[in-house]
């Protein structure tokens, strides 16, 4: 117990807002799969780290603490959201080897000591449809982080949006 108590990727998942597959899967399916998570962590932190620590400034080390106040466990949830819809609007637009259906978001993942699971990679009109989805998601999140912050402390104004890809780029749409 004590080995993983001070395991490295122990600590560096507590650093992350969203600390495991369960949790990603409560905002965006990836069906529990631990390696999914483990392969969409380091756009998780850095979607944290480049985005969502300089918008929420002192906000972001209080809203990973114990909050009880209704307007900073509604922000702490909706950064929450942003961080997953955003993760997986990146991870389609940089062809990351992936299969999307219904059940969600898979990972191709293979290593030496278990074997690889294969899945049917998506069309490119899949891939597109799924990242503009997943990118207007992850625009409404940021808007209503934005919201809240002026909800909460009134100084901050509302923030850019991420682009969103053209629906003129969908073949057979």
């Amino acid at each position: 117990l004590t080995e993983y108590t001070n395991a490295p990727q122990r600590i560096a998942n507590n650093k992350l807002y969203i600390k495991s597959a369960v949790e990603f899967s409560a905002y965006y399916s990836i069906g529990d799969s631990a390696l999914t998570f483990h392969a969409l962590k380091p756009t998780i932190a850095r979607i944290e780290t480049q985005m969502v620590m300089p918008l929420l400034g002192d906000m972001y080390e209080t809203l990973k603490g114990q909050i009880s106040e209704p307007l900073q466990i509604n922000l702490r949830e909706t950064v929450k959201y942003y961080l997953a819809f955003q993760t997986v609007a990146e991870v389609i637009e940089l062809e990351q080897s992936i299969q999307l259906n219904a059940n969600g978001l898979r990972v191709y993942y293979g290593s030496q000591y278990i074997n690889a699971k294969y899945f049917m990679p998506p069309s490119e009109a899949q891939r597109l449809v799924s990242m503009q989805a997943a990118q207007r998601r992850a625009a409404m999140y940021w808007t209503q982080i934005t919201t809240l912050l002026n909800e909460i402390n009134g100084v901050v104004e509302a923030a850019p949006v991420v682009g969103i890809v053209s629906t003129e780029k969908i073949v057979g749409f």
